[in-house]
């Protein structure tokens, strides 16, 4: 379980059509060990006509536009624009 620092954070990406952007989720426990946990994690897009994420957390461009990629994990979720 994630420990007491859990934190959301909102980013903005330029991502040209047809090009891929990688996310990473990070859990911070309270022992203060860390853990890749972005495969672990739900991601989703707005607008899957503009861009797609991937479970792994790969955001591919589609079209032109602007749409938001949210990743949750543990109750606490993240975006993108």
């Amino acid at each position: 379980m994630p420990g007491d620092r859990r934190r959301g954070e909102q980013t903005t990406v330029i991502l040209g059509i047809g090009r891929s952007q990688s996310f990473t989720v990070r859990a911070i426990y309270n022992d203060e060990t860390t853990a890749d946990v972005t495969a672990s994690s739900t991601w989703t897009s707005s607008d899957s006509a503009i861009a797609t994420i991937s479970g792994q957390g790969v955001a591919t461009g589609i079209s032109k536009g602007t749409t938001t990629i949210t990743v949750l994990y543990g109750g606490v979720s993240a975006t993108t624009t």
